[in-house]
């Protein structure tokens, strides 16, 4: 009976030194983990904008496309949100990651552009380039590490074409001959779009063609993408100006007050 009792009493000491190891280790390990989650862009709670983005220039501006879909994690918070933000009278911001870090960079450009046309002028409107790279330095200067992924495209009054620019959360900046995605619905599209720009053969597709690819990439990332999902929203810009259009998400068609696209 003694030597049973001595036994368990063993058993219970090794159960409770192997408890006490694995807790440590895992008191250890989570900062780590927690460190790793936040260098990879995610944060408690955060609202998100997992998206599908697309710009196609086309040979007298650039077309740009989005769907609607915010969600927090699995939890879509708004069906309906918008996520191409006018900046200046031809160019626009197409936003991606934190909802928080987008919106504050979209608003500081657009009071940053209008308040430079107040002081100088209306002949002094800032080139697509220029804001694309003062939002990269906003990027740079931040003191902690913005969940953005940016697409700035718009037209450009002085070489009379349209400018695409990709800005990723390390501020590396890219300017794009044919097209940029972004989002996480990108993944499902990218092949797409590369096949038909190379179905035209190095040529820049006209205004029709360039609606059609960024319609049917848009729609067909929110078939596939959970993260991506609501109405299409276009916009055309060209050197008259911006110029939307909202495709629904049931019917396919444009809502009463634009146009077709």
């Amino acid at each position: 009976m003694k030597a049973l009792l001595t036994r368990i009493l063993c058993w219970c000491m090794i159960g409770l030194t192997v408890a006490t190891a694995e807790f440590a280790t895992r008191s250890a390990t989570r900062p780590f983990i927690n460190h790793l989650s936040s260098a990879s862009g995610e944060r408690h709670g955060e609202v998100d904008l997992g998206t599908t983005l697309v710009a196609i220039r086309y040979d007298g501006g650039v077309v740009v496309g989005a769907d609607t879909r915010t969600s927090v994690s699995s939890y879509v918070s708004h069906r309906f949100s918008r996520k191409i933000d006018r900046v200046s009278s031809s160019c626009v911001l197409l936003r991606s990651g934190s909802a928080a870090d987008t919106q504050q960079l979209a608003s500081d450009c657009f009071q940053f552009v209008k308040s430079r046309l107040f002081r100088y002028g209306d002949n002094t409107e800032l080139s697509v380039s220029q804001i694309a790279h003062w939002l990269r330095m906003q990027i740079r200067q931040e003191k902690r590490e913005l969940m953005v992924s940016l697409i700035i495209a718009g037209y450009d009054h002085v070489e009379k074409c349209g400018k695409i620019y990709s800005l990723f959360p390390s501020a590396a900046i890219c300017e794009e001959s044919t097209f940029a995605v972004s989002g996480s619905g990108s993944s499902y599209i990218i092949g797409y779009l590369d096949q038909e720009m190379a179905n035209l053969k190095d040529k820049l597709p006209n205004q029709e063609q360039a609606i059609a690819l960024c319609r049917k990439a848009v729609r067909s990332a929110i078939h596939r993408d959970g993260s991506s999902g609501g109405m299409v929203r276009m916009c055309i810009l060209a050197s008259d100006g911006i110029k939307e259009h909202t495709i629904l998400p049931e019917a396919g068609t444009t809502s009463p007050s634009v146009s077709a696209a």
